[in-house]
């Protein structure tokens, strides 16, 4: 893990993604098959909502609550795989902040970018949680887009990724 700079600004290595869910009846499956994973390396997680949603009309179509596992890895900023019931990526939060209302909320049917600074978790877990998402996005997910600012997603250059983090370590 990198130690975060000494005045307190942390270099950025961002890992950029968003999309949806091949198909929501897959969500209880995604959800324990990420769990399980979570276990084995003793990651803490949030679940939301285990089940599958109700089938909806239009993917325009959906309730208010978030589906899925939002994953919270050591020294890594939280992993949303958070869905609105009409399959889109959604951040966790959402649940906190609008899952009360009775009424769908207006403008919230539109794909999500997640930013994740990956700096802090360092070499080994950048690369484990691109593989995991690589996985996930081949088993589950659709509409998929995918950015990863050290190159690594395209390249595997373990060397390339072990360069950019200590390019960023040295000039903090």
């Amino acid at each position: 893990m990198q130690e975060v700079p000494k005045n307190n600004s942390v270099p950025e290595l961002n890992i950029y993604y968003s999309g949806r869910i091949r198909d929501t009846a897959l969500l209880p499956e995604l959800t324990e098959e990420v769990k399980d994973i979570a276990d084995c390396y003793e990651w803490d997680y949030l679940l939301f909502n285990e089940g599958a949603p109700e089938p909806i009309q239009s993917e325009h179509n959906y309730d208010n609550h978030v589906y899925g596992i939002c994953l919270m890895p050591p020294g890594c900023p939280a992993i949303d795989l958070c869905f609105q019931s009409n399959g889109n990526l959604i951040p966790h939060q959402h649940e906190y902040l609008y899952g009360h209302r009775k009424t769908k909320l207006d403008g919230c049917d539109v794909f999500f970018t997640f930013k994740i600074n990956m700096f802090t978790a360092g070499v080994d877990m950048h690369r484990l949680i691109i593989h995991l998402i690589k996985y996930l996005r081949k088993k589950y997910l659709t509409e998929f887009t995918f950015s990863d600012e050290t190159g690594y997603w395209h390249t595997r250059s373990v060397k390339g990724l072990k360069e950019k983090f200590k390019h960023l370590q040295e000039t903090k």
